[in-house]
């Protein structure tokens, strides 16, 4: 049985039959989305340009043909064919021929690249006749078009890795194989350029069991700076291996004789160096570089891509921190929620590097207020030194950063930590420096990055700031207010207890010693005893009166006493279970009127048969709660006064609750905190 014809060969030959036929259908559909073409000098990318670039051969040659093909080399996905352009037909057609001259005459070799059943690549050389020479590139020979089929064919694989986005130490390790085939090298290794002027070996291959100390650092020589700084490749010639330099002793130890650096460029900078290296004296061919570069072009696209997918994520990760804040502050969270967060936040898009949020104070001094993996304590003091991070953004207001603080002790806190970098962004709070964010490090320099990224906390810092001021501004003045009322409540249950009360019970007394006195006489006691009817009414409805505005018992036995003088005079039954403990007067007066609200609906809406109040004193919290079996449905707003009970809770910055489902009863329930 005859052995099938590899693939990309077979390809090539139905793709020729098809347009030999002048089917531009069956052509496209062997032809990859993303098909490449260069024809005649001229490249042309995607199915649809093929498609038209082809159609207008035809139309301007209908009788072209390709004769006489022979595969030449094939390797892998990868053949390389020739063949003969022919124009069977009369001369091509004057309206339709291009303006472009069209070579039809002589041999033509086509290079031809497959991946899942579709061409991806189409190379042709064309052989030029002697008359015209001019941009066309000569026919390869046998042998050079086996090369050429071996390296698109390994070009091939690699970008196949590249599109499988397999990880870079399998990608680094197969470029230096494909590249140490390609150019006939002993070995090769690839190397990271790093910020601190030093290259890092992340990938080596050799055609023995050589040990390559992989993550090794070693510090740059100016060879090496040579090719970073221009981007052009770089080769040593036999007996030209420097003195020194980075990995010269491992080179020796490998007897490397020659090699070749080319170097990796990622979004127009130096990303790398890939090298290639012989033992014996014969140097590498003229064209060594440009071979290499197709591979370093693809590492360089597959670090690219890389690096804008970390971008994307960081810029969502970014996005996401931000959100987070954002929200803790939309909701009104305390600012040592705020704080926390940002610090824990802030170091997290920082790649877990410290973070401190502090307060700039009035005496030349700062306080952490939050931190996250920062040795100073929150709530303790340190001065703002002359020359630091936290003196020239209190001066300037701006950002600003330090690389090293190794000359610096002067800068006592930040030396005695250990600390080697920082950056920091204010925080300004209506037109003042209130502090600022700052991220350390404890082994080397911050990336550039990082006072922006840290100003993009400190003005969601500076909102929550402002925001709990203005809150803290208006429940202070709320306070104020309702302090301001109890205290009027209390001086006039005082004046007219002490006063108006007084004399009219003074006068009851005084009447009833005046109807004594009278004894029978009919003309002065029944005149007597109306005076004293209304006088003792009088006093009853002062006394009413009083209780309304503040019980006196309330100021002189505290909430237990003040509670059970309210629920005397209800007309239903009602259970107290208050603690007898003395509380500060305003806290007593919010927490008695918070239960009288609650029973004067009780009485008012609920239909209840009895009440329950409770108060306890719990985790420096007064817990209230009043719950009656009535028949629900209260809902604040509507008349009930519960509205009211609200704003005096808020006032004292505590929560109320209010729960009465339909039929159930309603529970009002309050916490009010201790203040010490």
């Amino acid at each position: 049985m005859p052995t099938a014809e590899p693939e990309p060969a077979a390809i090539a030959r139905r793709y020729q039959a098809a347009f030999n036929a002048g089917d531009l259908d069956a052509c496209m559909a062997l032809l990859d989305e993303d098909i490449e073409i260069q024809l005649d000098g001229m490249i042309t990318r995607g199915r649809s340009a093929v498609h038209a670039y082809q159609a207008s051969v035809l139309r301007a040659f209908p009788g072209v043909t390709m004769v006489d093909e022979r595969v030449v080399a094939q390797s892998g996905d990868t053949a390389v064919i020739e063949f003969k352009l022919v124009n069977r037909s009369a001369s091509p057609s004057a309206v339709q021929a291009p303006a472009e001259p069209w070579r039809l005459d002589g041999l033509t070799c086509r290079i031809v690249r497959v991946a899942g059943g579709r061409i991806v690549e189409l190379r042709n050389y064309y052989q030029p006749s002697p008359a015209d020479r001019t941009g066309l590139a000569e026919i390869p020979s046998r042998s050079e078009a086996a090369r050429i089929a071996d390296e698109r064919a390994a070009l091939g694989r690699v970008a196949s890795l590249v599109a499988r986005g397999v990880p870079h130490q399998e990608l680094f390790a197969a470029v230096n194989e494909e590249v140490a085939r390609i150019v006939n090298a002993e070995t090769a290794a690839l190397f990271r350029l790093d910020p601190d002027d030093t290259m890092t070996l992340l990938a080596a291959w050799s055609t023995t069991d050589a040990d390559h100390p992989l993550g090794e650092r070693q510090p740059l020589n100016d060879r090496i700076r040579a090719i970073r700084d221009s981007a052009r490749p770089s080769r040593y010639g036999p007996a030209e291996l420097p003195a020194s330099g980075p990995f010269v002793e491992e080179a020796r130890r490998l007897g490397i004789v020659s090699s070749v650096g080319v170097p990796i460029v990622v979004d127009g900078v130096v990303w790398g160096i890939n090298f290639v290296a012989r033992r014996h004296r014969e140097p590498f061919p003229g064209d060594a570089e440009a071979r290499m570069t197709g591979f370093t072009e693809l590492v360089a696209a597959a670090l690219a891509g890389a690096h804008r997918q970390a971008a994307l994520q960081d810029m969502a990760d970014r996005d996401a921190a931000l959100r987070r804040v954002a929200e803790l502050v939309a909701r009104g969270a305390a600012p040592g929620a705020v704080f926390d967060a940002v610090a824990v936040e802030a170091s997290r898009l920082l790649d877990g590097v410290p973070t401190i949020l502090l307060r700039f104070e009035d005496d030349d001094t700062y306080t952490p207020v939050a931190t996250c993996r920062h040795p100073l304590p929150i709530g303790e003091r340190y001065p703002v030194e002359t020359g630091g991070t936290a003196e020239r953004i209190r001066r300037t207001g701006g950002t600003a950063r330090m690389d090293t603080y190794a000359d610096r002790p002067d800068l006592r806190v930040s030396y005695a930590i250990g600390l080697r970098s920082s950056a920091a962004a204010p925080i300004v709070v209506d037109g003042r420096v209130w502090g600022m964010l700052s991220a350390v490090s404890f082994d080397g320099p911050l990336p550039p990055s990082s006072e922006p990224d840290l100003a993009r906390f400190t003005e969601l810092v500076a909102l929550a700031i402002a925001n709990a001021e203005s809150r803290t501004a208006l429940v202070a003045s709320r306070a104020r207010v309702v302090a301001t009322g109890d205290e009027a409540r209390r001086r006039l249950q005082r004046d007219v207890h002490d006063g108006a009360q007084q004399r009219l019970v003074q006068a009851v007394i005084t009447l009833k010693l005046a109807r004594a006195a009278a004894g029978g006489d009919g003309r002065v006691a029944p005149l007597i005893d109306e005076a004293l009817r209304h006088a003792e009414q009088a006093t009853a409805e002062l006394r009413d009166l009083v209780r309304g505005i503040l019980p006196a018992s309330l100021s002189r036995g505290g909430l237990r006493a003040g509670v059970g003088t309210l629920v005397s005079g209800l007309p239903l039954p009602v259970d107290v279970d208050v603690d007898p403990v003395r509380l500060a007067p305003e806290l007593e007066t919010t927490a008695y009127f918070v239960i009288a609200e609650a029973l004067t609906n009780v009485v008012k809406h609920a239909r209840a048969g009895s009440a329950r109040v409770g108060v306890h004193v719990r985790d420096g919290a007064v817990q209230i709660e009043v719950r009656d079996d009535g028949i629900g449905g209260a809902v604040a707003g509507r008349g009930t006064g519960l509205t009211g009970l609200s704003d005096r809770v808020a006032a004292a910055e505590g929560e109320v609750e209010i729960s009465s489902p339909a039929g159930e009863g309603t529970r009002v329930s309050a916490s009010l905190p201790v203040r010490p």
